[in-house]
């Protein structure tokens, strides 16, 4: 993304007003539909059930009600290219589910081998997305420049 489009990065991932930073990790909370606020029994629930009802009452930040998702498919993280929604995944049948499934897992095991990689390359160079983003900015961009090499 830091390649393709830094300023998009920029505006709509590292400076959103709803984007939780971590050392490593940057996540855009999903906006929860103000109805939520209305279910006067959520407070019987335990923090799983409220957190999947919470869940169910979430939407994307990225989500344009008229076009869809205004993310390009390049910046898409393994829940939006893994996702199908419970009524279709209802449909499928045996065979379909078990690709579903097996498509899910590769791309979460990619995700997770990413992840894992870039997250120690960046401790072993002392930086993180906390101290110094624009130190990890310019790490990800000399990947890019060793890939066309």
């Amino acid at each position: 993304m830091i390649n393709k489009d830094e300023a998009f990065f920029l505006k709509h991932i590292l400076h959103h007003p709803k984007a939780l930073l971590s050392p490593y990790h940057i996540t855009v909370q999903a906006q929860v539909h103000s109805d939520y606020e209305r279910v006067f029994w959520k407070e019987s629930l335990s923090k799983l059930e409220a957190d999947d009802l919470r869940h169910s009452y979430s939407i994307c930040q990225f989500f344009k009600n008229e076009k869809g998702c205004s993310l390009h498919p390049s910046f898409k993280n393994s829940v939006c290219r893994s996702f199908i929604c419970l009524s279709i995944e209802a449909r499928l049948n045996e065979d379909e589910r078990e690709s579903l499934h097996s498509w899910t897992q590769m791309i979460k095991h990619e995700e997770m081998l990413f992840q894992r990689t870039h997250e120690q390359a960046l401790m072993d160079l002392g930086i993180n997305l906390l101290s110094d983003p624009s130190a990890v900015m310019d790490y990800f961009k000399t990947l890019q420049d060793k890939k066309r090499d």
